[in-house]
């Protein structure tokens, strides 16, 4: 399975995990903060391992904003802003499920497959 596509399977388990859920949710319900927390995290990480090249071709998709979102959120854990949070989920999750949707449907195989960064290790073999 290739990047787009487990990136577009967490996006879609992230808006399904919000969907139905208020604003308030994200206060208090102590498994939806950090499952929300946790996909968009995976999926911005994801988004940096994408070619350059390929992210070239597709300028109207948000790969910058993906991958900022999951520094803000590791980085700045403490201080996260989850109306950010949930206008993220009301307005950009269905805008990228568009996105690589379409990314999909141009290429099934999904090209490209991500090259690992220097900071990922291969979680099977401990290896760099």
């Amino acid at each position: 399975m290739g990047t787009v596509r487990r990136m577009l399977d967490h996006v879609r388990e992230a808006a399904e995990i919000a969907r139905g859920r208020r604003r308030e949710h994200l206060d208090t319900d102590r498994l939806l903060n950090p499952g929300l927390v946790r996909l968009f995290h995976t999926v911005g990480e994801a988004a940096t391992r994408v070619p350059e090249e390929f992210r070239a071709q597709r300028p109207a998709v948000a790969w910058r904003d993906t991958s900022d979102m999951r520094n803000r959120l590791v980085h700045a854990c403490d201080t996260i802003k989850f109306d950010i949070v949930r206008s993220v989920i009301q307005d950009g999750l269905p805008q990228l499920i568009e996105q690589w949707e379409s990314i999909l449907r141009e290429d099934p195989e999904d090209a490209p497959r991500a090259g690992k960064s220097p900071r990922t290790t291969d979680a099977t073999t401990n290896h760099p």
